[in-house]
This record gives C-alpha cells, structure tokens and sequence, in this order.
C-alpha cells in the first residue's frame, strides 16, 4: 500500500512532509508540516502515515 505521505528537501536544508495523493504539504492540527528540520520531519512523517494507516483501517480500506 502507497504511503500517504513523504519528506522532501527544501530550503537551506529544511524539510517539508508532502501529501503524496495531492502533492501539497501535509498539515497536522491545522500546522503546515513545512521548514522542520530532518529529526523533526522525519518524526512527523512517522505520525502522519501511522495516522494515515489507522484511518484507513478504520475504514476498511488497508
């Protein structure tokens, strides 16, 4: 199964986790997952796809 979501390198070594589906950056809580550094994008993608999966179970669709 396709994962949801995705790290990518901004600027000046900053991350940003992108919705892979829509190609826009994720938000969590109504915050923009945008300019985190790679300890804390890479925390947050971990979330967001754990979030992403149990939702989807929820639904019968993983």
């Amino acid at each position: 199964m396709t994962k949801r979501y995705d790290m990518q390198r901004a600027h000046h070594g900053l991350w940003s986790i992108i919705d892979v589906f829509t190609g826009q950056p994720a938000t969590l809580d109504g915050v923009l997952m945008v300019g985190l550094k790679l300890i804390e994008a890479d925390d947050m993608l971990y979330i967001l796809n754990n979030r992403d999966l149990s939702d989807r179970r929820a639904k019968g669709i993983a």
